[in-house]
């Protein structure tokens, strides 16, 4: 807009405004002009930078500053580029200049629509025609963006939480999206993939959401997925007698759906979770529920391990049998007790006989095995004891051996079988089975004499006389 400054007349802090039809203010001039006239008008330019989009009447008015300046009534169609005002009044600060400035439009013009079914980039050149003028043509380009598609699928949308690994997902179409689903179910967000391990029983809505772009939407693929509930499965087990099948394993089940099925080494599924006559090694039991979803544990039947109780234990007037894997004292497995005098059969000829390691019970398969009998005596005297066995056997005092029976045989039984205890003396009797029948006996443990003097243990004899007899105690009835 340009207006002129009168012949000696100033203005200071000038500003231009365009006001609507309400008279309020909708665009601002960047110009702020404070200046005088001289003899001759001074022509003042200002910049709006705004485009008036639609016909009406506008005013262009002094929204700042004081002075005089022209006023004007013109009216320009929509179209024109530019119009000149001419000054041919003056008016004050906050009235309008020029005011009723008309911008009709043609009520008849009809804008393009541009075809949005095929995607891709489209120009269109559009012109007016007003009062027989043409305008200037205006290109306009209109990019048509494809929605994005897609379809999710897996293999099997119903399966057990009891199933390992992941699932993956089968995507077709728009790449590059973000899968989702309601709680409980857990799912990669970048690879859609399924851990049911991980996830609730439920039914899911597992859904791919595609970002929309040049003014299209978000879209998003869905589909459903099921998660069955698997057995919650409890497993004891008992390992098995060394040498023997003896191990058992007990399985239980909660959860998932009753009732429920058992199956070890995927023999035919039984109704008892009870398994009986184990070998050591592993095993596999599957428990199934009436949803068809099964649980798997792998379980392993252990023989004994090698104790780390002390071996050489022993009892007082009492013994402390070590049970040994073998006949050469090989593999220790524990121990057990036996009364001073005894007779042990370790049960049966081919059965389990238990042992303590740790406070804990095990067995051990009574066929090629051997002990040792360890106690210590308070006795004092001369001693006899009848010992046996089936097979060897062999007894030691103070670590000299006075027994030796060291062989394959039959039971037989050594009677009366000698020693001298001082009242303070280790006692080690071993014995090993080879193969058969089992015995050992350590049994009529009887004292013969004490072995104690008892009058003239000390004497005062001069050189020539005759010292007194010593005397003690006296033979019992000899075996």
């Amino acid at each position: 807009v340009d207006y002129y400054i009168p012949a000696y007349q100033t203005v200071w802090g000038l500003k231009l405004s365009i006001y609507n039809n309400a008279g309020t203010i909708i665009a601002t001039s960047s110009t702020t002009t404070t200046a005088s006239a001289g003899a001759s008008a001074v022509r003042v330019t200002n910049t709006f930078n705004y485009n008036i989009a639609a016909a009406g009447n506008y005013s262009i008015g002094v929204s700042a500053g004081l002075g005089n300046i022209g006023a004007d009534n013109p009216t320009y169609p929509i179209t024109e580029p530019t119009g000149t005002i001419n000054i041919t009044g003056g008016t004050s600060a906050g009235l309008r200049c020029f005011n009723n400035i008309k911008f009709p439009a043609n009520a008849s013009a009809i804008a393009p629509t541009p075809a949005t079914d095929v995607p891709g980039t489209f120009n269109y050149t559009v012109t007016q025609t007003q009062n027989g003028c043409t305008s200037a043509p205006a290109t306009i380009s209109v990019i048509v963006t494809a929605r994005p598609t897609a379809t999710i699928s897996y293999a099997s949308n119903t399966t057990c939480n009891s199933q390992a690994g992941t699932i993956p997902v089968t995507q077709a179409g728009t790449t590059g999206g973000t899968y989702s689903s309601t709680a409980g179910l857990s799912i990669n967000s970048t690879t859609g993939a399924i851990t049911p391990s991980l996830s609730t029983a439920g039914v899911y809505t597992v859904s791919y959401t595609m970002l929309g772009t040049g003014g299209c939407t978000n879209q998003v693929a869905t589909t459903s997925v099921t998660i069955k509930a698997s057995p919650v499965v409890t497993i004891n087990k008992t390992e098995t007698c060394l040498g023997s099948n003896t191990g058992t394993i007990t399985a239980s089940a909660t959860g998932g759906v009753a009732p429920y099925t058992y199956s070890l080494n995927g023999a035919a599924y039984q109704a008892s979770g009870s398994f009986t006559g184990l070998s050591a090694g592993n095993y596999t039991v599957n428990v199934m529920g009436s949803n068809a979803c099964i649980t798997t544990n792998v379980v392993t039947i252990a023989q004994p391990a090698n104790s780390t109780d002390d071996q050489n234990a022993a009892g007082t007037d009492a013994w402390v049998g070590h049970m040994y894997d073998g006949i050469g004292f090989n593999n220790y497995l524990g121990q057990f007790s036996e009364t001073e005098s005894f007779d042990e059969n370790f049960g049966s000829a081919s059965g389990c006989f238990n042992v303590v390691s740790a406070g804990n019970t095990r067995s051990i398969y009574t066929e090629t095995f051997s002990t040792k009998f360890r106690m210590n005596s308070t006795k004092k005297g001369l001693y006899v004891v009848n010992l046996g066995s089936d097979d060897g056997a062999r007894l030691t005092l103070d670590g000299s051996m006075i027994f030796n029976n060291w062989s394959d045989h039959s039971f037989n039984v050594n009677a009366s079988v000698l020693m001298n205890l001082t009242g303070s003396n280790n006692l080690l009797y071993e014995f090993y089975e080879s193969f058969g029948d089992n015995r050992v006996i350590f049994q009529n443990f009887n004292r013969l004499i004490l072995n104690t003097l008892t009058a003239n243990t000390t004497q005062s004899v001069c050189i020539g006389n005759s010292a007194t007899a010593i005397s003690g105690d006296v033979f019992a009835t000899l075996p």
